[in-house]
């Protein structure tokens, strides 16, 4: 269709001037060689033939003999005779100076075909209607600043050796410009109410579009811009700054050697797909109404989109980032595609906000990549090759946010995700990452971090992250697992999960716990902390609670540092499924370990732990008081087993029948009147009995009450 549109074009812009062969375009004359003369024969022969028809072709003139003065053409061109033909059509001739037409008003359309202008050339401030300039070379400046052109204008097979300067000029027209050399092509603050196409054309020097203004749409395609020196300190080598294209802009296969500005542009769309960039390229502020394509683009040197915007998409497949392209606080109103690009540079997307998928698929980056305090509604990372720091600080995602397939190569820091809002699942599958995941201080709604095989990462860092529904982590080796003040609302599932040095959940609130049958944590208390952590549930290798998964759970809290919470949220929990049993030797373990790890040896606090242990296993073996008592009570009976050894405390109490068990109970309980314990003594000989009776009634004063409150639950 656009080739059509191309011919179209040619065809209706030359119409009126019937179908011409293009000669071969001359070589120039050497600039240290004198002007030639010109020729009073050819200049009589142009102005009578323009006077006549309007056509005037000095083809058949000897080369050398075709020379007109400047002076002459431009008195042509005003010539009301010449001007009174709507069409004027001039080829094969030879301009030897400079030409000097500025502010002519020329209501005629005009074509040079085949015309050297060996001097300067000044259009300047002129009014002028359709123009076709064919296979002609202009080896000086040509100057249509300030010029109007009111019909098509046509520039095709040209050879511009100094600058074409369309500096404020106004175009009531469209423009084609093909296959033609400049050496700068100036059309700075221009006005152009049509469509331009450039396409295909090679430019030496500078290309500038500084606030100019194209109503239609503007092609470059297959374009190059060679130079590398801009015309002036202030503007770079190619300018578009502050350009406005109303329409369309594309710049296909375009080549820039030099430095390239479009800050402040804007364009209804804008295609650079395989463009080549050689330096670095300024993209900053640039507004796209509608989509951008950089697909396959080369960008040698930095690329800086900081507060690009555009209303759709923006594609950036198979782009090449040499050196640092920075995207920070540019703005896609739907979707972003990094397919398959490399950036060698930093790549910087910090603050950038994507209104639907951003998309990087086999994408590799080389150096730092940040998407600090971004908003991506779904940032998704497939096969990427991450061989830099990345951070991930503050971003914000109302989707999901999943990394699969991907590598993490830079071992000097670890791949950080921190106070980042996740409104869906955060998903890592298949992620190798050997520095560490830190997902701190975020708030994600569920998280899960899996691998098909096994996977060693340094560690995983959930601290105070706030996980709405489920967190999983499966196949993954790690040193070192921290959920410190971590909060995950259902359920907590670690499925074939390795934690070898420090394993830290201080303080979470984890839901359902789901942990391996036998769970590879670490030894070392010191590295194993789950002080202040609760659950709603806990399954042990999907058994559920047996006897198995009860011993193997109090032995992790065993293995853990000391918590005294530690241990009231297992024996909580015990008691909530209806075994208080469990939930006492839960309680019994926890004093225990208070007692071998906490409590000063030989104390009083630890000598009176040691008893109530040996005593009444800490009130949850009562069972343990009574059997004291009851060995208390029966040595008694053995010391005082016969009557013969005692004697009655008062004459009138011989006659009073004696038990020695019931007399060693009496003892042992001296509160409890059995008439009994006051009525016999061991006799005088027998001292060590006489003392024994005192021990016995202070063991009964002691061990009795301890046991009663033991029973009942008071102590404990």
């Amino acid at each position: 269709m656009r080739t059509r549109s191309r011919i179209f074009s040619i065809i209706l812009f030359v119409f009126i001037a019937t179908a011409l062969t293009v000669s071969t375009v001359r070589a120039g004359p050497r600039f240290d060689d004198p002007a030639p003369a010109s020729n009073p024969a050819a200049e009589a022969y142009l102005l009578d033939a323009l006077r006549t028809g309007g056509y005037a072709d000095l083809s058949e003139f000897p080369e050398g003999e075709r020379n007109i003065s400047g002076a002459t053409l431009t008195s042509a061109l005003k010539d009301p005779q010449v001007q009174a033909h709507s069409f004027i059509y001039i080829a094969n001739i030879t301009v030897v100076d400079a030409m000097y037409s500025n502010d002519l008003i020329l209501l005629s359309n005009i074509q040079l075909s085949s015309v050297e202008f060996l001097s300067y050339v000044d259009f300047n401030s002129s009014l002028l209607q359709a123009i076709a300039i064919v296979g002609s070379t202009f080896h000086d400046t040509v100057d249509f600043s300030f010029a109007t052109f009111n019909g098509n204008i046509l520039i095709l097979n040209n050879t511009f050796q100094d600058l074409a300067d369309f500096t404020l000029a106004t175009f009531n027209c469209n423009i084609i410009m093909w296959d033609s050399t400049y050496k700068d092509l100036d059309f700075r603050r221009s006005t152009i109410n049509g469509n331009m196409d450039l396409r295909d054309n090679t430019i030496d020097g500078s290309l500038i579009f500084h606030a100019a203004h194209v109503t239609g749409e503007l092609l470059l395609d297959g374009s190059k811009v060679l130079g590398t020196e801009p015309q002036s300190s202030s503007l770079s080598p190619v300018t578009f700054w502050t350009t406005t294209v109303d329409g369309p802009a594309s710049f296909k296969n375009i080549n820039f050697a030099g430095e390239v500005d479009f800050k402040q542009s804007s364009f209804l769309r804008l295609d650079v797909q395989n463009a080549v960039f050689e330096q670095s390229v300024n993209l900053g502020e640039v507004i796209v109404d509608q989509s951008a394509d950089f697909s396959n683009a080369s960008f040698k040197q930095s690329a800086d989109f900081t507060n690009f915007y555009t209303g759709n998409a923006a594609k950036f497949k198979g782009t090449q980032f040499n050196s640092d392209a920075i995207f920070r606080s540019a703005i896609i109103g739907r979707d972003t595609d990094f397919t398959d690009a490399v950036f060698g540079g930093i790549a910087s997307f910090d603050y950038i906000t994507i209104g639907r998928f951003c998309d990087f698929v086999g994408t590799t980056f080389n150096d730092k990549f940040s998407l600090i305090y971004s908003t991506v509604a779904w940032p998704y990372f497939n096969n990427v090759t991450f061989n830099g720091p990345v951070s991930f600080e503050g971003m914000q995602a109302s989707e999901d946010f999943e990394i699969e397939n991907s590598s993490y190569t830079h071992l000097e820091q670890s791949f950080p995700v921190t106070v980042a809002t996740v409104g869906g699942s955060v998903i890592f599958t298949n992620f190798d990452a050997p520095a560490g995941l830190l997902l701190s201080r975020s708030q994600f709604e569920s998280l899960n971090i899996s691998s098909e095989k096994e996977l060693k990462t340094e560690f995983i860092d959930i601290d105070e992250s706030d996980i709405e529904n489920e967190l999983t982590i499966r196949n993954i080796n790690m040193k070192k697992f921290t959920a410190a003040g971590a909060t995950i609302g259902k359920s907590t599932n670690l499925d074939k999960v390795s934690i070898t040095q420090k394993l830290d959940m201080r303080n979470a609130s984890i839901g359902f716990l789901k942990i391996d049958e036998q769970p590879n944590w670490p030894k070392d208390p010191t590295a194993f902390n789950l002080r202040g952590m609760t659950y709603t549930d806990i399954d042990i290798g999907d058994q559920g609670l047996t006897d198995e998964t009860f011993y193997s759970l109090l032995g992790l809290v065993n293995q853990s540092a000391y918590s005294p919470q530690a241990y009231e949220a297992l024996s909580q929990f015990l008691t909530d499924k209806g075994r208080s049993d469990w939930a006492s030797e839960v309680e019994l373990a926890q004093n225990r370990r208070e007692r071998n790890q906490i409590l000063k040896p030989f104390s009083g606090a630890w000598l009176w732990s040691w008893f109530l242990d040996i005593f009444a296993g800490y009130g949850k073996r009562p069972v343990f008081a009574f059997g004291w008592s009851g060995l208390v009570i029966t040595i008694g009976a053995f010391v005082f087993r016969r009557k013969e050894d005692m004697v009655p405390v008062e004459q009138d109490d011989a006659p009073v029948e004696y038990n020695p068990v019931w007399y060693s109970f009496a003892l042992f309980l001296p509160y409890v009147d059995l008439g009994i314990a006051s009525k016999w003594e061991p006799n005088l000989e027998r001292k060590w009995a006489r003392n024994y009776k005192y021990v016995h009634m202070i063991l009964g004063w002691v061990l009795a009450p301890i046991a009663l409150l033991t029973f009942s639950g008071i102590i404990g």
